[in-house]
C-alpha cells in the first residue's frame, strides 16, 4: 500500500512539473539510470533549470537585437527626412544663410544646449574605449549613467525668441511646429530650426497670430540625451545628431507661456503668463530632432 501510494505521488509531482518530463522504460534507460523517487524528482528538477537558463540566454539576445534594430531605423528615418528636403528643393544652389553666435548659456538655444552635452559627454568618456566585449560593457554602463544624470541636473527655464512654422497634427500625440530660436539682438537663427511638440492648450493663442511673426516662448528646458549602443560614429546625415559613441541629442521643453513679439518688447514672460500657464508636466514635453 505504502509503494503504490509513493508511486502516485510521484507521478503527480513529475505532472506538475511539466509535459516534457517522462520516464524511460528499462530498455532505453541509461545504465546510470536514478532509482528513487528522489533521484527522480531532482534529475527532472535540474532539467527545468536549464531549460529555464537557456530561455533566459535567448531573451538576452533578443533584446539585444531588438535594440540595435531600433538605433537603425532612427538612423533610415533621418536619412528620409534629409532626402525629402533635398528632393523638395530646386536645383539652384541655396542661399547661404547667416547666423548668430550660439551663447554659452547651455539652455539658451538647442544648439547651445547640444555643444554643452557634447563637451560634457567628451570630458565624462575621455580615456575608455570599447574595443574588448569587457570595455564595451563598461563604456555603455557608464554612458547610460552619465544621461540619466544629465537629464535630473541640466535643466532651467528660459524665455527664447522663436519663430513657429509649419504646424501640423500627428494625431492623437498632437501637433508639431517648426521652431527656429533667434537672437534677441540680431535677429538671426542660432543653429537648425528643430521639430517640437506643440501643446493644444497654446492653438488658441498661437492662431490670433503675430504681426511680427516672432514669438516669447517660455519654459523648462530640459537636456534628454539618447543612450543608443549600436550608433559608434555620426552616419552620413548625422540623424539624430550626434553627441558622442552611444549618445544621441535630444531636449525636452514643458511649455509655460506663449506670448506674440514685437519689436522692442523684452525677452521675457507676459505679465497675464499664469492665465496661459501650464503647470509642469501637465502635457507632454516636446523633444528636440
Amino acid at each position: 500500500m505504502r509503494h503504490l501510494l509513493g508511486t502516485t505521488l510521484l507521478a503527480a509531482v513529475l505532472g506538475a512539473i511539466g509535459p516534457g518530463v517522462r520516464l524511460s522504460s528499462a530498455q532505453e534507460a541509461p545504465a546510470a539510470q536514478p532509482t528513487s523517487p528522489a533521484d527522480l524528482l531532482l534529475q527532472q528538477i535540474d532539467e527545468q533549470r536549464r531549460r529555464i537558463e537557456a530561455l533566459e540566454a535567448k531573451v538576452g539576445e533578443l533584446t539585444t537585437e531588438r535594440r540595435n534594430i531600433a538605433g537603425s531605423l532612427r538612423q533610415i528615418e533621418g536619412m528620409l527626412a534629409n532626402l525629402r528636403a533635398e528632393l523638395s528643393t530646386d536645383d539652384a544652389r541655396a542661399p547661404l544663410v547667416l547666423r548668430a553666435e550660439t551663447p554659452s548659456d547651455a539652455l539658451a538655444s538647442p544648439e547651445s544646449l547640444m555643444r554643452e552635452l557634447e563637451s560634457r559627454y567628451r570630458a565624462e568618456m575621455a580615456g575608455m574605449g570599447f574595443a574588448s566585449e569587457a570595455e564595451r560593457a563598461a563604456y555603455a554602463k557608464k554612458a547610460q549613467l552619465w544621461a540619466r544624470l544629465t537629464n535630473r541636473e541640466l535643466r532651467g527655464k528660459r524665455s527664447w525668441l522663436v519663430t513657429l512654422e509649419d504646424l501640423a497634427s500627428v494625431g492623437p500625440r498632437g501637433q508639431i511646429a517648426r521652431m527656429t530660436v533667434l537672437d534677441a539682438v540680431t535677429g538671426l537663427p542660432i543653429g537648425e530650426a528643430v521639430d517640437v511638440a506643440f501643446p493644444a492648450k497654446f492653438l488658441e493663442r498661437f492662431n490670433r497670430g503675430t504681426r511680427s511673426g516672432r514669438w516669447v516662448l517660455t519654459s523648462i528646458v530640459i537636456a534628454r540625451p539618447v543612450f543608443n549602443e549600436s550608433r559608434l560614429t555620426p552616419g552620413v546625415f548625422e540623424f539624430p545628431p550626434y553627441v558622442g559613441p552611444m549618445m544621441e541629442f535630444g531636449f525636452e521643453l514643458d511649455w509655460y507661456a506663449l506670448s506674440a513679439w514685437e519689436p522692442g518688447q523684452p525677452i521675457a514672460p507676459p505679465e497675464d503668463a499664469p492665465a496661459e500657464a501650464a503647470e509642469p508636466g501637465s502635457d507632454q514635453p516636446a523633444e528636440g530632432a
